[in-house]
């Protein structure tokens, strides 16, 4: 009895062992643009205190374009940047304003279809993310050579789970 048992329990710890397994949090969450040839891959982030999320946008064709979301503080929304060739160490806002490709809220998509915030480094990761108006700067900024595969939507679908 006690061994049927056991062998009954089995089955059910080894699908509760995988469910817990199957929620990424967002620092590793990996995603392809809908419809197009793009990726977000999120990467964990232990040196900037600013940003709750670091990420790189994947070109086919092209190194990866570093990014990262600060969070506005007293709760506001999660402000999305791509920046590219910026100086290092202090560099002043026109420096700033000229290396920055992209800057946009980042906005989340549950299963059921809700939108809501990003959600932060630790948190389970977003189902669907809308990078508000990504595609169009990135269409107006110097990575456009007129051969560059550029985002053509602004909205990322979960893909994978760096482990």
């Amino acid at each position: 009895m006690r061994m049927t048992r056991t062998l009954l329990a089995v089955p059910v710890f080894l699908s509760l062992m995988n469910a817990a397994g199957a929620a990424c949090p967002q620092a590793l969450a990996v995603y392809d643009e809908v419809g197009g040839r793009t990726a977000i891959d999120f990467i964990p982030n232990m040196d900037m205190v600013a940003a709750s999320n670091t990420f790189r946008l994947i070109l086919p064709d092209a190194a990866p374009i570093q990014g990262h979301v600060e969070w506005q503080s007293g709760g506001g929304r999660p402000d999305g940047l791509l920046l590219k060739d910026c100086p290092t160490g202090d560099a002043t806002g026109e420096e700033l304003a000229a290396c920055t490709l992209w800057r946009g809220v980042v906005y989340a998509i549950d299963d059921e279809g809700a939108v809501g915030l990003l959600p932060g480094a630790r948190e389970d990761a977003a189902q669907r993310l809308i990078m508000t108006d990504l595609s169009r700067a990135l269409h107006f900024s110097t990575l456009n050579d007129g051969e560059a595969a550029l985002p053509s939507f602004d909205v990322y679908e979960i893909s994978g789970c760096q482990e």
